[in-house]
């Protein structure tokens, strides 16, 4: 996921459209931004963390960007850092964001795909026959625990009073 949020942030910084200002400044090509693998997965769900109040849209850039108020995208600035982008703006991380979120919601629907095709493979019978077997046997167990708990609750009341008529 990092590397196709790399290449969508490395194209919008090249149609300028990002980083607006500063692109002379992102010549540098040693700099984790314009290597493969310089922005990890680990970045994309840091700069997700970044959340805040939202109060209204800003369109541009063609992106629906969500104006956070009072949010200071601590993680995503960080992260930007990281990868060779020193001072970002305000609207620079919360585009950075919204294409975090977009990559990582389309990999998440595209597992759930790969699953439910995977359990549609495999008969559906078999699945709930497991399920059941399974249930079944956490219902004894549960049921074994709450006998054993009753157990000693009547071995402790029996102590109790057994002491109490030794002592009188």
């Amino acid at each position: 996921m990092g590397e196709i949020v790399r290449l969508i942030i490395l194209d919008l910084l090249q149609q300028e459209l990002l980083f607006l200002g500063h692109r002379d400044t992102y010549g540098d090509y040693k700099t984790p931004l314009y290597n493969r693998g310089g922005f990890y997965t680990k970045f994309v769900s840091t700069v997700e963390t970044d959340e805040g109040k939202w109060n209204c849209l800003v369109l541009r850039c063609f992106f629906c960007i969500i104006n956070f108020k009072g949010i200071k995208f601590s993680n995503t600035r960080r992260v930007l850092e990281d990868i060779g982008i020193r001072n970002p703006t305000y609207d620079d991380c919360a585009i950075v964001q919204h294409i975090c979120r977009q990559v990582s919601k389309r990999a998440a629907r595209l597992a759930g795909a790969g699953r439910w095709f995977f359990f549609n493979k495999i008969k559906i019978k078999n699945i709930l026959k497991v399920w059941l077997y399974w249930s079944i046997e956490l219902e004894k167990v549960i049921l074994l625990l709450v006998l054993m708990v009753h157990f000693i609750v009547i071995i402790h009341v029996l102590n109790v009073i057994w002491n109490d008529v030794w002592k009188h």
